[in-house]
């Protein structure tokens, strides 16, 4: 049981620091954090099954855990930004594509010209 929690520990960790290395590129898209998060949720999930059935940490495990604590506290702001930045474009889009209907809605008069037609 041992070789399987350094298993999934290295591979957790391998997981947090390619996350962390894709967050920290400002042109990465968070659809790619999304496949890296969703693995690595399963990979934690699999070391919690573990610990439920009564294995105890090593203190190398612990600190690979410490480890991972501090590259996942790195990553929150970042992550927090870009989710920021992310809903200010949203809301920009949402405003201009109700200012378009709005003006569209108005028909021809809108414009501020109609045509006349002489008999």
């Amino acid at each position: 049981m041992e070789q399987k929690m350094n298993q999934l520990l290295a591979e957790m960790f391998d997981k947090t620091q390619q996350l962390a290395h894709i967050i920290e590129q400002a042109d990465s898209e968070p659809d790619e954090w999304m496949v890296i998060l969703d693995e690595r949720e399963t990979l934690i999930q699999d070391v919690q099954l573990l610990l439920t059935e009564g294995f105890t940490l090593s203190q190398q495990q612990k600190q690979q855990l410490e480890q991972m604590q501090q590259l996942n506290l790195r990553m929150m702001p970042l992550m927090e930004q870009r989710k920021e930045e992310m809903q200010r474009k949203l809301d920009d889009v949402r405003k201009k594509k109700a200012a378009r209907n709005f003006y569209n809605q108005e028909g021809a008069a809108g414009y501020g010209a109609f045509f006349d037609k002489r008999n």
